[in-house]
């Protein structure tokens, strides 16, 4: 039989407190405010499972839940001291790649137990990706070319559904999940008006994409990508170069004609004129 720990109990105490205090509707809002699946917040009610720091650290940002109480047992439910907060909170697992490859899967899936645990994951080195709710997105196409290439790696923070009007930014990029696809794009923002978005994209051969605001599973904001390096072989680049040298010759023989083509009808028209006269 499972036992939950105590710093399980203490945090199902937390809940307890904030429904109790109709500082949350229910625990289904709460799981969707801190970007948890329901029924993970629900098992760790029900004792069949332990609170992870992840989870923890999230409550702690949206809900100022006290960390001495938690950890220690000692204070209120919530947050009234400052206390360093465990290294285990830290990102440390790396930020969830979801490649071109994924997405489709990524749609259906995201939200299920260990979904996310079982994706590749990507290390970085800033301390800024250690904290907060990231993810990772291959750019799968040529729809934001020239800014975004095929194959870069797009590093994003989490926006939570209720920010969705104050925090999405007009031009600014995002990565845009729905039901059925992943849209990466410039975003307008007409959500407090019209209750969606549409997203431009910077390669014009592409039309944009109007959103409904009921549409959006996820939006994320891009704060950083990893390129792809592709070195130009030596011969391209003599290749390239005479292409160019041939290119520059061409020019210079065609204004030479050109400037042999006005003489001729020059002198043609002085000895039209000598004749009339």
């Amino acid at each position: 039989m499972f036992i939950p720990s105590e710093v399980t109990n203490r945090y199902i105490n937390c809940l307890n407190y904030l429904k109790a205090s109709k500082q949350i509707p229910s625990i289904r809002q709460y799981a969707l405010a801190i970007g948890i699946h329901p029924q993970c917040i629900s098992d760790i009610i029900r004792g069949k499972r332990d609170v992870n720091s992840d989870i923890i650290h999230k409550s702690v940002t949206h809900f100022d839940l006290n960390l001495n109480y938690i950890y220690k047992g000692i204070g209120d439910f919530l947050n009234s001291t400052v206390v360093a907060l465990p290294n285990e909170l830290f990102n440390t697992q790396g930020i969830a790649f979801v490649s071109s490859s994924e997405q489709s899967n990524y749609v259906r899936d995201n939200g299920a137990e260990g979904y996310l645990e079982g994706l590749p994951k990507i290390h970085l080195t800033d301390r800024k990706y250690l904290k907060g709710d990231w993810r990772a997105f291959e750019v799968s196409s040529d729809r934001m070319s020239p800014l975004l290439n095929v194959g870069e790696q797009l590093i994003c923070d989490s926006i939570a559904r209720e920010e969705f009007g104050r925090r999405i930014r007009h031009g600014n990029v995002y990565v845009v999940v729905t039901n059925f696809t992943v849209f990466i794009g410039r975003i307008q923002n007409l959500i407090k008006n019209q209750s969606k978005i549409i997203i431009n994209l910077d390669n014009p051969f592409y039309p944009s994409e109007e959103l409904y605001l009921h549409e959006l599973k996820e939006v994320w904001e891009v704060r950083s990508k990893v390129s792809v390096f592709v070195p130009t072989p030596k011969e391209d680049k003599k290749t390239f170069s005479h292409d160019v040298d041939c290119l520059k010759e061409t020019i210079s023989n065609q204004g030479k004609m050109i400037n042999s083509l006005n003489a001729t009808i020059e002198k043609l028209l002085k000895q039209n004129r000598a004749v009339r006269v």
